[in-house]
């Protein structure tokens, strides 16, 4: 099935796509179209049918389709698809697949009212109750929706647009941002994405470390530069971060200088400075 349309979020294009050429932008465009038409909202992972249908006749355009594909598309089972074109295809997908639900309903519906009947020439037989109309295919088009998300639990959807985010905090932090987004790079960040939950938990963390002194080396005499994507989305940092060592602490002496306090203030005094004083040294705790 081809929907007839797409849902095109202006501000989220251009933010994702500032760095392209104009070259690279059509060929953005034209892809983004070719997917929607396409069945499943995907596109064979075959470059000759990629650039016949792309009419990319010359190196120019075939470089310019590499660029987009490698940036916007991820690959799985011999398909290349889009993650958030495939987000909004779902979405058109079921409204259309509702839509057209009702309306075969409500036919057989009006239809009884009417007691139409098509004449076969068979004596009549006494009036039987009428059975309510098959659910079977709603169903089915809920496990497919089930199974499409089920698919997606381990947030290789996500894995684009969590880039897109941490490339926008970098900026504002003046972190390096991410250039080149490989298999082990993807692999990482999906298993962080599964982590905290999803995009959320993402925003979350970056959060965190956007404002966290010391992984911004805000701290004088302490200053750090090592914090990075891959820094970030190894599994001793992210769940350092996450569990709050790389929070901002403010370092109260008499709170922790032993004078005499009841037993367990005093034991919860002596930990935390004992916490503070052990804090991630300047190689970053990776």
């Amino acid at each position: 099935m081809s929907l007839p349309y797409f849902p095109f979020y202006v501000d989220d294009y251009e933010a994702d796509t500032t760095h392209l050429t104009m070259n690279e932008d059509g060929a953005y465009n034209r892809l983004l179209r070719l997917c929607w038409r396409t069945t499943g909202c995907s596109i064979p992972e075959d470059r000759v049918w990629v650039y016949r249908r792309m009419r990319a006749l010359s190196d120019e355009d075939k470089r310019a389709v590499e660029t987009v594909l490698d940036e916007f598309f991820q690959s799985e089972s011999g398909r290349l698809s889009n993650a958030r074109l495939t987000r909004e295809w779902m979405s058109a997908k079921e409204a259309h697949d509702r839509r057209k639900a009702a309306g075969t309903k409500g036919g057989i519906s009006n239809a009884l009212k009417r007691n139409t009947s098509v004449s076969n020439g068979a004596a009549p037989k006494p009036k039987q109750p009428e059975p309510e109309p098959e659910l079977e295919p709603v169903f089915k088009r809920q496990d497919t929706s089930v199974s499409f998300l089920e698919a997606d639990h381990d947030h290789l959807a996500d894995v684009p647009e969590a880039t897109r985010i941490y490339n926008a905090a970098a900026v504002t932090a003046g972190w390096p941002k991410v250039q080149t987004l490989t298999k082990a790079r993807k692999a990482a960040l999906r298993t962080r994405l599964r982590d905290v939950g999803g995009i959320d938990g993402w925003r979350h963390a970056l959060d965190r470390a956007v404002l966290s002194d010391f992984l911004n080396s805000r701290i004088a005499g302490r200053e750090w530069t090592g914090f990075g994507f891959d820094w970030i989305t190894k599994e001793a940092n992210f769940n350092k971060l996450m569990e709050g060592n790389y929070d901002n602490r403010t370092y109260n002496p008499e709170s922790a200088s032993g004078k005499a306090r009841k037993g367990g203030d005093r034991i919860f005094d002596e930990i935390a400075a004992a916490a503070r004083i052990g804090a991630p040294s300047g190689n970053g705790g990776s």
